[in-house]
């Protein structure tokens, strides 16, 4: 017999997929577990016992959950929603359909809480609440995703050997958010002897033929790894000068809290998900989408020292507040006890 009320973990995504939104739901549990709360994982729509036994829910993806987010509503649980990035900047940004944009509204209205993975979460939704008169918002708190890392190990990793040539990484599913195309487009206009190994699935058969052939055209200098594990990409960030992060839109990307954790400074694209994490002032960005910006700041970090460390003292000065899983895990249990009180 179950000593404590269940709190459902609810993903649009099973582990099969390695997605974010799985990767999410898998870290929530465990760290939930650890502070003493029955948390458990259902993908897509619990069933009518699971929805029974739980106290309560949080939700990953308020349009992708709404089936699950109606089915809690019905049996009168209480549920928080996670923010994600295409909720936030897509759906609610009205450029799918109607429809998506009242799924995700619905979703959201009725829940006691909202969650947003980086700073701009909350404000953004705030606006698109006021533009919409929609005037029934929960209360929205903004929970920094977090990564193992010795933050005192940090600025003794070394910057880029100018004697060997520069190795770039990317993490991320194939699909056109992620933007991987501009990544490979740009490193392209680098030396000869670059290289850049991409990890993650494809979601986007078209994408994925395009970058398979410029991996064939160019195969000493592009790799496509498919999807890892976690040991793969801590293997393959230790090895790695820089992480290239290039999306389109992102809820909060975890993998920038990762790098930060292996010592690996992130080279990102300037879009809200990305300034909500790491703030107006860093260093390292580009503009989304241009290749040739991408190029510019590619070629100076691996040219000019001055730039590489402005991006490992930004990396060093960020790196205390993104690989802290005991604050993470505290925020969590905070937030799941608000949504059961």
């Amino acid at each position: 017999m179950q000593d404590k009320p269940v709190f459902l973990i609810i993903t649009p995504y099973g582990p099969e997929t390695g997605s974010g939104n799985w990767r999410t739901a898998e870290r929530y549990a465990r760290l939930l577990q650890a502070q003493g709360v029955a948390a458990e994982i259902a993908v897509g729509l619990p069933s009518t016992p699971q929805i029974a036994a739980a106290a309560g829910a949080l939700v990953l993806h308020a349009r992708r959950s709404g089936a699950a987010a109606r089915a809690l509503q019905h049996a009168q649980k209480p549920y928080g929603v996670v923010l994600t990035g295409t909720d936030l900047y897509a759906d609610l940004a009205g450029l799918t359909t109607p429809l998506f944009f009242q799924q995700a509204i619905e979703t959201i209205t009725q829940a006691r809480m909202a969650v947003g993975l980086q700073g701009d979460a909350c404000s953004r939704l705030s606006s698109i609440a006021q533009r919409e008169n929609i005037l029934d918002i929960p209360p929205c708190r903004v929970l920094l995703q977090s990564a193992v890392g010795d933050v005192r190990q940090l600025q003794r990793r070394p910057r880029p050997d100018r004697s060997r040539d520069l190795r770039i990484l990317m993490v991320g599913h194939i699909r056109k958010e992620k933007d991987p195309l501009t990544g490979f487009q740009a490193s392209l206009s680098l030396p000869e002897g670059t290289t850049l190994r991409h990890l993650g699935g494809s979601l986007d058969d078209a994408l994925m033929q395009t970058l398979q052939a410029l991996a064939v055209q160019h195969p000493q200098r592009f790799a496509l790894l498919g999807q890892c594990d976690a040991d793969t990409v801590r293997v393959e960030m230790a090895k790695a000068d820089l992480l290239v992060h290039p999306s389109l839109m992102e809820g909060g990307a975890l993998v920038i809290a990762e790098a930060f954790g292996q010592g690996l400074p992130v080279l990102a694209s300037r879009i809200a998900g990305h300034l909500g994490i790491l703030g107006d002032d860093y260093p390292a960005y580009f503009s989304q989408g241009d290749t040739l910006d991408l190029s510019r700041r590619l070629l100076a970090f691996a040219e000019d020292d001055r730039v590489a460390a402005s991006w490992h003292d930004a990396l060093a000065q960020r790196a205390p507040q993104l690989c802290n899983p005991m604050r993470e895990a505290q925020d969590l249990a905070g937030i799941v006890h608000d949504i059961l009180s």
